[in-house]
């Protein structure tokens, strides 16, 4: 770009950019995404406007309210990525005090949004940051929803896995993350009756998991599924009661068909 356009582009966003800061008019979403645009493509004054402008945003108390029209308008992953992490923050200081709507409405979304760029492996890869960003704002968001505002969430991500093997991949991610939260990092993240709750909750869902996971490694020949998986099991294997080990053929399909295969035996193990 031109020294000339530069400068105007700049001239530009400096008009523009504060408008996003006016929480008492409609927000134009093009003009958060010109913003981000130019943070992540863009060098010198008009790179350094945009960030300054971008961090204050991040920081206002008033952004999350901002944080639905970014993620259902905005066209650019760069700006529903900011959006998350302002969400992230929102989950974790004022999520409650959401209308029931809206806390629903971002949830949707954000489900919808994983599933969109999930059911696909070549978009796991090209779109990998917002992914991990979507999937990581959801664990934030079960840990307050689920399961009493959510009690079908188990049941909805075992039967959106039979979509594709690439969903499935990362719906196992987000078991896997969500079981570590609960089960390994509960105490230092959530009060001890929360983390105790969600405990005997995951626990009582674990036939429904547990028949999940068998089927995947039973059936599937995709090993990056197969690899999350095993992982997955891993973390849940010592909450498992012993029956359900003893009465599948689960240690015959580990032994047997997953510890032979080289690029499995590690995992398996």
């Amino acid at each position: 770009m031109s020294t000339g356009l530069q400068a105007d582009r700049l001239t530009l966003l400096q008009t523009l950019g504060p408008k996003i800061f006016n929480f008492e008019s409609n927000f134009d979403v093009s003009i958060f995404d010109e913003l981000t645009k130019s943070f992540y493509h863009s060098s010198g004054p008009e790179n350094e406007f945009s960030k300054k402008i971008l961090e204050e945003f991040l920081q206002d108390e008033r952004s999350w309210c901002r944080v639905d029209s970014i993620l259902e308008f905005s066209q650019s992953d760069e700006s529903r990525f900011y959006a998350l992490l302002i969400l992230e923050r929102l989950v974790k200081t004022r999520w409650k005090l959401l209308p029931s709507d809206q806390r629903v409405g971002i949830r949707d979304y954000i489900v919808q949004q994983i599933i969109q760029v999930g059911a696909h492996a070549d978009s796991i890869q090209t779109r990998k940051v917002y992914l991990n960003k979507l999937v990581s704002a959801l664990v934030a968001i079960l840990e307050f929803e689920w399961p009493r505002r959510w009690p079908e969430f188990i049941d909805e991500i075992v039967q959106s896995s039979k979509i594709s093997e690439s969903l499935s991949l990362v719906n196992m991610k987000i078991l896997r993350i969500l079981s570590e939260e609960i089960f390994l990092f509960g105490s230092s993240q959530m009060s001890h009756i929360k983390t105790k709750y969600l405990r005997e909750t995951l626990c009582n869902q674990l036939p429904v998991l547990f028949n999940h996971i068998y089927t995947i490694l039973v059936e599937s020949t995709n090993v990056p599924l197969i690899v999350e998986t095993l992982k997955t099991f891993n973390g849940f294997m010592s909450y498992i009661p012993p029956q359900f080990i003893s009465h599948s053929s689960i240690t015959e399909i580990l032994l047997e068909r997953l510890l032979k295969e080289p690029l499995l035996s590690n995992d398996t193990l």
